[in-house]
């Protein structure tokens, strides 16, 4: 796991982070992470990813596009983010 990004980099650590769960996952649940692993797999490829925070004033959860180096490239909706989960591409 990346340290700085917090994040799983390959199937051998997504593998050593399930088997630390000390339980199995269900079959429906692990293709789920999977199919969510792959959609993030595809986003970062094209140079994006995308950044979840709590807007203080407000509460509110913002979705924002950010590209590799974390400059904010746009903000997503909920449905948008979804489309992405599915596709792994924005748009």
């Amino acid at each position: 796991m990346s340290p700085e990004r917090g994040v799983v980099e390959s199937e051998e650590e997504r593998t050593d982070a399930a088997d630390a769960l000390g339980a199995a996952l269900p079959a429906e649940l692990e293709e789920e992470i999977e199919a969510a692993a792959r959609a993030y797999e595809r986003l970062e490829a094209s140079g994006r990813r995308l950044r979840f925070s709590l807007d203080p004033l407000t509460g509110w959860l913002t979705i924002e596009l950010v590209d590799l180096s974390g400059r904010r490239l746009g903000e997503l909706t909920a449905s948008q983010v979804l489309d992405v989960a599915q596709t792994g591409r924005v748009g």
